[in-house]
């Protein structure tokens, strides 16, 4: 009986080629829907000296340390074949198909074959502003479950400080502008605004003030008569000459604070006419 040996499997030694890479996610603007993302790109190669040309692997991700820093942002990363990865924590080593980053046909040549990786962070509110860091191990396995190489990407997100306010229960004139209706003064009674409010949304800690044109007067038409009032903004009596009246130590939540707001004007005996004041909320970030 003839023996004859059998031909030597080609041998599959998936790797990498390029070193560390980093992805630095900028230019973030925060709006409801609002997103952004960032692109990374790992190569990858048959380090064997035997190529297969049908050499495969898989390739799973976790986090480089247990913790990532308060207030990190959110977002979902994406490769081909797997379109939200889950990242699994520092020393994993098994994992589960979301885990997965499948690779096919890996070829010898020196480039590597590219594999794109995509960073999508949602820029909603409720995030909050800095510079964001942290870096993931990408471990390259090949068919049989050996671990054969391991990559690092550097992430880093900037979350700029930013924030919005929007009046509710106010109608909007022609140029924008919220519009308060005090209606027919009374000499006999204090008149109230019907409630309005304004809905602050940050991305960091914020201050609020007023600014007066009339020093915190309704004027007359005629510039003749002027009517003291006064603000109350969340249930605090406002000064009107720009100092900030009320302020928040952190970013706010999705649904943003919901300040009530309330215009009260003293009984008066005033000329007859139409009184007005242009009053400027200012939201500042700090």
């Amino acid at each position: 009986m003839l023996a004859l040996p059998l031909p030597a499997a080609a041998e599959c030694a998936p790797a990498f080629v390029n070193g560390d890479v980093s992805v630095a996610i900028t230019g973030v603007s925060i709006e409801d829907g609002g997103y952004v993302t960032g692109t990374a790109q790992l190569r990858l190669k048959n380090a064997a000296d035997d190529p297969d040309a049908n050499c495969s692997a898989v390739m799973r991700v976790s986090r480089v340390g247990a913790a990532i820093q308060p207030d990190f942002p959110s977002y979902i990363l994406r490769a081909p074949g797997n379109s939200n990865i889950e990242i699994l924590p520092e020393g994993a080593i098994g994992g589960s198909p979301r885990a997965n980053i499948p690779v096919g046909h890996l070829a010898t040549n020196g480039s590597g074959q590219a594999v794109s990786l995509q960073f999508r962070v949602p820029t909603e509110w409720g995030i909050a502003a800095g510079n964001f860091a942290e870096q993931l191990m990408f471990s390259l396995y090949d068919v049989t479950g050996a671990r054969r190489d391991q990559s690092v990407v550097h992430v880093t997100i900037a979350i700029p400080a930013a924030v919005s306010v929007r009046l509710a229960g106010a109608v909007r004139d022609n140029a924008g502008a919220a519009r308060i209706d005090l209606g027919v003064l009374s000499p006999r009674k204090e008149n109230r605004s019907s409630p309005f409010a304004a809905r602050i949304l940050s991305t960091t800690a914020y201050s609020v003030s007023f600014l007066s044109a009339n020093g915190g007067r309704l004027r007359s038409d005629a510039g003749r008569s002027e009517i003291p009032y006064k603000l109350y903004f969340d249930g605090r009596l406002a000064t009107l000459a720009g100092s900030p009246v009320f302020s928040r130590p952190t970013h706010t939540g999705a649904s943003g604070d919901v300040k009530p707001m309330l215009i009260v004007v003293p009984p008066t005996t005033a000329d007859a006419g139409r009184y007005s004041d242009r009053l400027t909320m200012m939201v500042s970030a700090i």
